[in-house]
């Protein structure tokens, strides 16, 4: 069979956007069996990211057994039908990739980096770990114990640490609530049928989204996609995702051997896909991103009683959290909280400045176009993208969705997220 003739049997391959003096292209395919290949060809540059994205992560884990989607994407490098892990990592360096991979709250990815030239054997790895893996006892036993050293490492930084607990109390009794590593004791009641399970059920074709950026051709990447990805039998059943009952807000005070108190305000927000994202990663910005925000310059520049202090946004497909952070002095913490709630109050019933929402575009901007430079990021943001069904949000789009968030927008979302009655409070209290 000619590569022609292979190439048309894919259907639905599209521009994703048209060329504006743009040095990249975004182009779709997708297969009979469904599963999708995005490409961003980038000729400036002489490398390449190429990722194995699975729709489906920690929220997939069953509440009781948190860390199962995050023991598979270990347990996948250990051994293939016909690779050994050493073979797996001699294959890779023989021509000079990078191999990682990654856990998410909703997704899975499986990428390299590496030259142009090696497009077709870095696909032919990688298919081979994603589709092809053999589990064992033993090395399963050996994972566990990896994973183990990685729980400690997270306990062992509070901060951390404290943002696992916060999300127990913003998403209660979901598995959004639990670390996407799992626990000590859930790590020892995953067996081989759980991770088998787990691999069978969601490592499937419309799960499947093999997305890639750099100096490549997207005709390229389909042919070689097609000798190893065509032939996964059709899956019916669609994923399907519970959203989390809401909580009521609560405050949570824990004694811990730090040198520090540690404190996270958090409270659940919309979506990826929701209009509020942009007023609220403004917000972001003006409140604690950066060393001009609000918090930052009151507690560590004026009062001097954090050195760390900032907030963070994190959306999903069908909600998100907006955390607040700061760490200090045992003796200093009861006036660090009475700064924080002052600020929030102010910026729902104070002035926000022309100046200040100008600056905190272009700081937002300016991180969306520099995270470009990267191709595992670009990666990312396909495959964010494409899962969270908001393929059209470029980066052009969203810089313009940006730029048009104006004083009242900022103000409504002000109002309706940062009533403090609304948030969850977790406090480390410092032993010392």
């Amino acid at each position: 069979m000619t590569d022609n003739l292979k190439v048309k049997k894919f259907r639905n391959e599209t521009p994703l956007n048209k060329s504006k003096g743009k040095a990249s292209l975004l182009n779709r395919s997708l297969l009979p069996n469904g599963i999708s290949i995005i490409t961003e060809e980038i000729p400036t540059v002489e490398s390449f990211a190429l990722g194995i994205f699975i729709n489906a992560g920690s929220r997939e884990d069953p509440y009781l057994i948190p860390g199962v989607a995050h023991l598979l994407e270990h347990a996948i490098f250990k051994k293939t039908k016909k690779r050994s892990g050493k073979q797996i990592a001699d294959d890779i360096e023989n021509i000079g990739a990078y191999l990682n991979a990654f856990t998410t709250k909703e997704f899975t990815c499986i990428y390299i980096r590496a030259l142009k030239e090696h497009i077709g054997k870095g696909l032919e790895i990688l298919s081979d770990i994603v589709l092809n893996p053999i589990f064992t006892e033993k090395d399963l036993r050996n994972e566990k114990l990896v994973i183990t050293e990685e729980i400690n490492v997270i306990e062992d930084d509070p901060e951390d640490l404290i943002f696992d607990f916060s999300d127990k109390l913003i998403f209660g009794n979901h598995p959004l609530a639990n670390p996407i590593t799992g626990t000590r004791n859930s790590l020892q009641m995953i067996n081989l049928d759980e991770i088998d399970s787990f691999h069978k059920k969601f490592y499937k074709n419309g799960n499947i989204l093999i997305a890639a950026a750099g100096n490549l051709k997207h005709k390229d990447v389909v042919r070689e996609s097609s000798k190893y990805f065509q032939k996964i039998e059709s899956n019916a059943n669609l994923l399907y995702r519970d959203y989390p009952n809401e909580t009521f807000p609560l405050r949570q005070e824990i004694v811990r051997n730090y040198n520090q108190s540690h404190i996270v305000y958090g409270r659940r927000i919309p979506g990826h896909n929701s209009a509020d994202k942009y007023p609220l990663a403004l917000i972001n910005v003006l409140l604690g991103d950066g060393m001009s925000s609000r918090l930052y310059q009151r507690l560590r520049e004026k009062m001097g009683i954090a050195y760390n202090v900032y907030s963070t946004v994190a959306t999903l497909s069908d909600c998100g959290s907006f955390y607040i952070y700061a760490a200090c002095d045992k003796s200093k913490l009861k006036l660090l909280e009475e700064s924080i709630n002052d600020e929030i109050t102010k910026l729902r019933k104070g002035t926000i400045s022309k100046r200040e929402i100008n600056r905190a575009k272009e700081l937002l901007k300016t991180s969306a176009v520099m995270e470009l430079e990267s191709m595992s990021a670009r990666i990312q943001i396909i495959a964010r993208n494409e899962f969270y069904n908001s393929p059209e949000e470029d980066v052009e789009t969203y810089l313009s969705r940006i730029d048009s968030v104006s004083m009242k927008n900022i103000r409504d979302s002000a109002n309706t997220y940062f009533d403090l009655t609304d948030w969850n409070v977790i406090i480390f209290h410092s032993e010392k």
